[in-house]
């Protein structure tokens, strides 16, 4: 049967309406971290949400990197290359979220790594939004297993989109390999759920242009 909310005990989280309140999310933009052949870590890509806060229409220019960026990575305890390759291949890692400013993630891949950024408005609704969020909080406090073929930072993200809007059903238009690029073709694969795309080019795209 159905949970009615209204007969569950009322519980006050002091710590999490902190977090409702940094984050201040009115939307959410999936964000895609193109690859660097020069920096090997970056040969997929990568991606992360952007939890937008509420502006004015068009908003002041920059005012998204104050915004919070949500990413999912393994923690890496190892320096040797051999153990690095078969923990990633088999889930050796703890894969965990963060919370950061969007302009740190901006400075790290696209300053420093020179990895142009790809950024997709999504449409989610209000209740969505809080969804991800609360979903967001939920899953920061443990951990999975962190594949870097399979369950990785971008199949992470899906699932997340999943939870907050169960009609896309983003997971089940990836396979067993999935790439940040493919995450990226799921989006698009629920009609209506990007609004908008823009581009961030890297400092080193802007110099060669």
């Amino acid at each position: 049967g159905v949970i009615n909310p209204s007969s569950l005990p009322k519980v006050d989280c002091t710590r999490m309406m902190k977090f409702f309140g940094q984050a201040g999310a009115h939307s959410v933009t999936y964000v895609f971290s193109a690859y660097n052949l020069s920096v090997p870590a970056s040969a997929f890509g990568h991606t992360m949400l952007r939890l937008n806060r509420s502006r004015t229409k068009g908003g002041e220019r920059g005012s998204e990197l104050l915004d919070l960026g949500i990413g999912f990575a393994a923690e890496v305890d190892t320096t040797n290359p051999i153990s690095y390759m078969l923990k990633g291949l088999f889930g050796g890692f703890a894969g965990r979220y963060s919370a950061r400013p969007y302009y740190y993630k901006v400075r790290e891949y696209n300053d420093y790594e020179s990895r142009d950024l790809w950024e997709y408005d999504l449409t989610l609704d209000a209740d969505e939004t809080m969804m991800l969020v609360a979903h967001v909080w939920e899953l920061s406090h443990g951990y999975s297993p962190y594949f870097y073929t399979g369950e990785n930072c971008s199949y992470q993200l899906l699932r997340l989109l999943d939870v907050a809007k169960p009609s896309v059903n983003l997971a089940s238009h990836v396979g067993t390999l999935v790439l940040p690029a493919d995450t990226v073709k799921a989006l698009f694969s629920a009609p209506g759920l990007v609004k908008k795309t823009r581009f961030r080019p890297s400092i080193r795209t802007q110099l060669m242009h």
